[in-house]
């Protein structure tokens, strides 16, 4: 005769911690540590910022051109003013051109091209622009302050090869 304990097998008892709770707390862990990976760096920096730069220059002609014709080519003229506060205001007067920040590309078939502007300062895309004023900030020493008018899928505006821009110097004392 055979005896049988009176206490069960634990192979039909549940684990302590079941495999959809170990899962759940894997992707919890994941998204903790995807999250601070990603807010680990500092919230001044833009956008434009965060993308990896090694695959591409950000000169300011090394995007690709949408050429236009004499008859209508935007024209851009930009001017630096210092805030009555403090820092310095950037003004942009253009023809032919309207700041939109839709991603509309077929836009530029009207009698008007529409877009945005790239700010560089000393050769360095600081912005996008999707108006004719921006606050620059403080500045100091020298400073190459360069605005060109791009499509909204980021190809410079060009006349007979040349981008559409337009240059101001600005020395801070």
């Amino acid at each position: 005769m055979v005896k049988r304990s009176k206490q069960q097998s634990t192979s039909n008892q549940s684990p302590i911690i079941s495999t959809s709770t170990i899962i759940i707390i894997s992707v919890l862990v994941g998204l903790i540590i995807g999250f601070t990976i990603g807010t680990s760096k500092s919230t001044s920096e833009s956008h434009e910022d965060m993308h990896d730069h090694s695959t591409h220059s950000h000169d300011i002609h090394s995007h690709e051109q949408l050429e236009v014709s004499p008859e209508m080519a935007p024209t851009i003229e930009i001017s630096v003013h210092e805030d009555s506060k403090s820092g310095y205001n950037l003004e942009i007067d253009t023809t032919n051109f309207e700041f939109v920040s839709t991603h509309n590309f077929e836009d530029n078939q009207l009698d008007v091209f529409r877009g945005h502007a790239h700010l560089y300062i000393n050769g360095e895309k600081i912005s996008r622009l999707y108006s004719s004023s921006y606050y620059l900030g403080e500045l100091e020493g020298h400073n190459e302050i360069t605005v060109t008018l791009n499509t909204n899928d980021h190809k410079d505006l060009a006349l007979t090869g040349e981008t559409i821009q337009d240059t101001v110097i600005l020395q801070v004392e």
